[in-house]
């Protein structure tokens, strides 16, 4: 993920990417800060808010397992996820 921030003070980008890693999902923006996680499908870290005037991230929520998948998120409301599993399978031979 790449971000980008417009600084009032002399109208300039500045490139935030080097503060995400290159698997970071983004989830919302409002105007202090970016909510995003790392990592892929099924492998999601804990929810993560990077503050843009002091380029800080803190941790916002600590998940129990991360063998999950983010579908929705809200700061106020929290966030609607789905837990990964394989399913079980059976081994039919043919005779």
């Amino acid at each position: 993920m790449i971000a980008w921030a417009l600084r009032t003070t002399n109208d300039a980008l500045e490139q935030l990417a080097p503060s995400f890693s290159e698997n970071s999902k983004l989830l919302r923006v409002d105007n202090k800060g970016v909510y995003f996680i790392r990592g892929g499908l099924c492998r999601e870290s804990d929810v993560y808010y990077f503050d843009l005037a002091t380029a800080a991230t803190s941790t916002l929520l600590v998940r129990a397992s991360n063998v999950v998948s983010t579908t929705a998120f809200n700061p106020k409301q929290g966030l609607l996820q789905t837990d990964c599993y394989l399913a079980e399978a059976n081994i039919v031979l043919l005779k």
